[in-house]
């Protein structure tokens, strides 16, 4: 696969590095992801559950692009942003979009963490809806990038 613009501005810029795919690692995002989905529907308050769910989809979309040979250095401002930036730049359905609807998202994760006031019900119903199609995104990506891991990589539910 060619570098796609977005990503290889990036990498120019050393917000984002090449890697060879870790199997064991992109499994293991994978699976905190799906924990972390599930988590984030248990009761909690609405913060949490906001919290929880943004941490999914960001597990979700490390595992990807790790599985397509990409990774953000963590240690640069916005790997958050970045992480999303770049995955929306990639050539797999569901997730060119992915940018424009994470921005939305972060902004109720970043006042559920640190706002005075308390995530409402349609936020957390939004936040989950969102979720879930990326989820979905992500897990039809990863089995496309690395079939191999598929029987290793459980379906999202739903």
């Amino acid at each position: 696969m060619t570098v796609p613009r977005r990503i290889h501005r990036l990498i120019e810029g050393r917000q984002l590095e090449q890697v060879n795919p870790d199997p064991q690692r992109i499994v293991g995002l994978w699976q905190k992801a799906l924990a972390s989905n599930a988590d984030s529907r248990k009761g909690l308050s609405a913060d949490n559950s906001v919290s929880l769910a943004y941490q999914a989809a960001f597990q979700a979309s490390s595992a990807v692009l790790e599985a397509a040979g990409f990774r953000t250095r963590g240690q640069t401002t916005g790997h958050h942003h970045n992480t999303f930036y770049a995955l929306s730049d990639l050539p797999y359905p569901g997730l060119a979009e992915v940018h424009g609807d994470s921005e939305r998202i972060r902004k109720m994760r970043t006042d559920a963490f640190y706002g005075a006031s308390m995530a409402t019900p349609e936020q957390v119903a939004a936040v989950h809806q969102w979720v879930e199609g990326l989820l979905c995104a992500c897990w039809a990506a990863l089995t496309a990038i690395l079939p191999d891991l598929q029987a290793q990589l459980q379906p999202p539910p739903g």
